[in-house]
């Protein structure tokens, strides 16, 4: 049997988006399907998830039937691809589709669909502000800052906020959904919803029904620490520093926000910002409002660095060698290449070392100088690099795609990065470690699956309005607060059960994380009844219905036979 879920209907005044691709196995006994099953006219929903330049990829919704949808999921990828062509020009991420075709869900294929089977169904529309006059009663308002920003234009942007007054209440929500396509982190926002929250890490909004950009607010909260250059890049003028007393705190400054025109390695500076900051390694800083120097360190500056032989070139006094720094600066030093003490020094051979650097791109007082170890000239890690550089903009914090592609992203990602530290590599290495990740990449796959599961009222609170907690009845960790009008029972009470729909859910994970709630409905528990009449029949029997238990009933014949035999 397939596998149907009844979302909703379609004449309601709102369509349930199901997400990504539905799981679970269609036809699973292999059933012979009738001639009229075959030739049933299916209308499926797809939304639009991915625009190139000549195809466009659309995301499985569900299918319409008469006045209902559903949802057939299944164990394949029910993404499509078709032809740009077929769709108008004004085609945009989120727009839905109803594609007509006598194929079951198993068997449609993109390559069968010719354009005259496609139909618009719904443009989408950017969400925008409720007027506040008419936000309904239960709204709930909270003052928020963005703290990370992740995306581009094409994709969208996603954001991370935090709650002004608890910076640990962590919310993510889409650049749509904030109305801003220009955030940038610090800037702060009063979000009206309705107060649902969903209790993953960052939370998310139920729904959001406006938002306010703040102005910025003359006495901003300002957090000082001091801290010491570690690196300076000098040729993109970037100081890489970190926390007095914690190294691991590693943040990103320009050269030029730390106001000393002799800043070097080893300085200390006292710096005052606003307190927000990156998640990226190093940091970056929000708002910079001061920063002192407290400590000029000394002249000398030993270190060892690791450098690569890019060229040998022709001077008045021999020829010099042409180092780049790797790690460190990227800048090119030059050194007479006698004093690499190498016999056979070539293009790619790299070496440790150890000298005062004074930033001048030469080397002054060199301790010592080390062959370490050859690279492969003719390796290209060019695309390798492109793949991890994009990898690194994918924000998988937020939970919206399913475990499996996450770790496989996760897998790909730490080894492509490992790969291009080491020596020796090989073309066909770089190319497997590219591919694995580009296919990581487009593999990750949002939570698109839909539970219902039975949840207890555990509290109920007031907290800027009433509030409600529901706890799910057979695993305790899965709870969520929401307002307490959206359980749609006012005499509700510690203890009633409700029925709880949950969207974008990842149905591999055991046993499951919380996702968007679309629908809380109430479930009415029968309550056995005892029949306390049919209770007064153990005894010697009821004078009143006139029936008696068979043992009383015995005696009374036996006592009679008796009385019978002494007359005689």
């Amino acid at each position: 049997m397939n596998k149907k879920v009844l979302a909703l209907g379609l004449s309601m005044a709102f369509v349930l988006s199901i997400g990504n691709n539905a799981y679970a196995k269609e036809n699973k006994n292999n059933v012979a399907l009738t001639s009229q099953q075959k030739e049933e006219t299916h209308k499926y929903i797809y939304e639009v998830i991915k625009i190139k330049d000549k195809e466009i990829t659309l995301l499985y919704q569900g299918e319409k039937k008469d006045d209902e949808m559903i949802i057939v999921e299944l164990d394949k990828d029910t993404n499509l691809t078709l032809e740009k062509s077929f769709f108008e020009d004004d085609l945009a991420i989120h727009d839905q589709y109803e594609i007509t075709s006598k194929k079951t869900l198993s068997d449609l294929d993109g390559k069968e669909i010719k354009k005259e089977d496609l139909k618009l169904v719904k443009k989408y529309e950017k969400p925008t502000n409720m007027d506040i006059s008419k936000l309904p009663a239960n709204t709930e308002k909270m003052d928020f800052i963005a703290k990370e920003v992740k995306g581009d234009k094409e994709s969208g942007f996603s954001v991370i906020i935090a709650e002004i007054a608890n910076d640990k209440n962590l919310y993510s929500l889409s650049s749509d959904n904030l109305r801003d396509e220009n955030v940038k982190v610090g800037d702060k926002y009063r979000i009206y919803w309705d107060g649902i929250t969903l209790e993953s890490y960052p939370a998310q909004f139920g729904t959001i029904y406006r938002v306010e950009k703040l102005d910025k607010e003359e006495n901003e909260e300002k957090t000082t620490l001091e801290f010491e250059i570690s690196e300076i890049d000098k040729e993109n003028k970037v100081a890489t520093i970190f926390e007095v007393g914690n190294k691991s705190n590693l943040f990103s400054i320009e050269v030029k926000d730390l106001k000393d025109d002799s800043a070097k390695i080893g300085n200390r500076y006292k710096i005052t910002w606003d307190g927000t900051a990156t998640k990226s390694i190093p940091a970056q800083f929000g708002k910079i409002f001061e920063v002192t120097k407290t400590f000029d360190s000394v002249k000398e500056n030993i270190v060892t660095r690791e450098f690569e032989l890019v060229d040998i070139t022709e001077s008045k006094d021999g020829k010099d060698a042409n180092l780049k720094d790797i790690k460190a600066t990227g800048n090119i030093y030059l050194l007479s290449l006698d004093e690499l003490k190498d016999k056979y020094p070539k293009i790619g051979d790299r070496y440790l070392i150890t000298f005062n650097d004074v930033y001048d791109k030469t080397f002054d007082d060199i301790k010592k100088i080390e062959k370490w170890i050859k690279k492969e000239s003719n390796t290209n890690l060019e695309e390798l690099n492109k793949a991890i550089e994009k990898a690194d903009n994918i924000l998988i914090g937020d939970g919206s795609y399913t475990k499996k592609s996450v770790e496989r992203f996760q897998n790909a990602f730490e080894n492509a990065k490992a790969l291009v530290k080491k020596s020796n590599l090989s073309q066909e290495e770089v190319d497997k470690a590219t591919k694995e990740l580009n296919d990581s990449i487009s593999g990750l796959k949002e939570k698109s699956g839909v539970i219902t599961r039975e949840f207890v009222l555990s509290e109920i609170f007031d907290k800027s309005g009433k509030k409600a907690r529901l706890r799910d009845i057979e695993y305790k960790d899965k709870e969520f607060t929401t307002n307490f009008e959206s359980l749609g029972d006012k005499n509700a009470k510690v203890g009633d059960h409700f029925m709880v729909t949950i969207g974008k859910v990842d149905p591999d994970e055991v046993p499951y994380q919380m996702g968007q709630i679309t629908k809380i409905e109430k479930k009415v528990i029968k309550k056995e009844v005892k029949n306390k009449k049919a209770k007064k029949l153990i005894g010697f029997g009821n004078p009143k219905t006139g029936i008696f238990p068979v043992a009383p009933l015995v005696l009374v014949i036996a006592g009679a036979g008796l009385a019978l035999k002494k007359k005689k």
